[in-house]
């Protein structure tokens, strides 16, 4: 699954999330450890945004409307 859907969480700007996910792989070392602290920031930011699940929500029917387009 392409990081790319991530960026949202971390700034927004295209590969931010592709450059955090390598600087936590630097900082904890072990792969596991380095995904499993990515995606709990993931879903700990994308919850809390626009209180529980509103962004996420928000990124579900932005997708929709650009399938039907």
């Amino acid at each position: 699954m392409p990081l790319s859907k991530y960026d949202r969480a971390f700034g927004g700007k295209r590969g931010s999330a592709a450059k955090a996910k390598r600087a936590m792989a630097r900082t904890y070392g072990s792969k596991k450890k380095a995904e499993q602290v990515f995606y709990s920031t993931v879903n700990e930011r994308l919850d809390d945004r626009a209180g529980k699940g509103g962004l996420r929500r928000a990124v579900r029917a932005e997708r929709r409307r650009r399938r039907k387009a």
